[in-house]
């Protein structure tokens, strides 16, 4: 699990309102993969600084067994429609915060599609196209330049984030674009 990885986990607790801040609340986070496979633990909630920033610090509870509880801390990034995104050990995190019977029904659905666009460079935030540096068939290397977005009187360069192909330009320069709206595409 590297820097920038993106998982999914469901925080199963009865009050599912809120993040629960009071010092001594438990919540049973877990994960499962596809094949339905996955883990639970028990966090207590030691200290809270509540914010789209705050700071999360919370007790990995084991079995009895375990004398000390494991500390972690957690940053929220980012405050979800049903839950949060939490960054810890340099690994975010996608939190649903769910009661435990919906959570058990989660296995029934079905994954959402993927996009159209998943490992196409998308424009980081709004801006014009200054220039494109690539064309349809070219081969690419990481971290080779792709185009140059301006923002605020700002030049962004925007490079490869991994070999490929380039299939498509989904923009031309003087375009405006929106922030995550497709640039450039690679074959698959």
């Amino acid at each position: 699990e590297g820097e920038g990885d993106d998982h999914s986990l469901a925080v199963m607790d009865e009050d599912c309102d809120g993040l629960p801040v009071g010092p001594g609340s438990e919540l049973r986070v877990a994960s499962t993969d596809d094949a339905g496979e996955g883990w639970s633990r028990t966090l207590r909630l030691v200290q809270s600084g509540l914010g789209p920033s705050g700071i999360l610090e919370a007790e990995m509870l084991g079995d009895a067994s375990d004398a000390t509880p494991a500390t972690l801390v957690v940053q929220v990034q980012e405050r979800l429609p049903l839950g949060w995104r939490l960054c810890a050990f340099g690994t975010s995190f996608t939190v649903l915060a769910r009661p435990p019977h919906y959570a058990a029904l989660g296995v029934h659905m079905k994954p959402p599609p993927p996009s159209p666009f998943a490992g196409s460079l998308l424009s980081p935030m709004p801006g014009t196209l200054h220039s494109v540096a690539v064309e349809v068939g070219e081969r690419v290397a990481l971290g080779q330049e792709l185009c140059v977005v301006e923002a605020m009187k700002m030049q962004n360069v925007l490079v490869a984030e991994r070999d490929g192909v380039v299939s498509e330009l989904y923009a031309t320069p003087g375009d405006t674009l929106a922030a995550d709206q497709p640039i450039v595409g690679f074959e698959k």
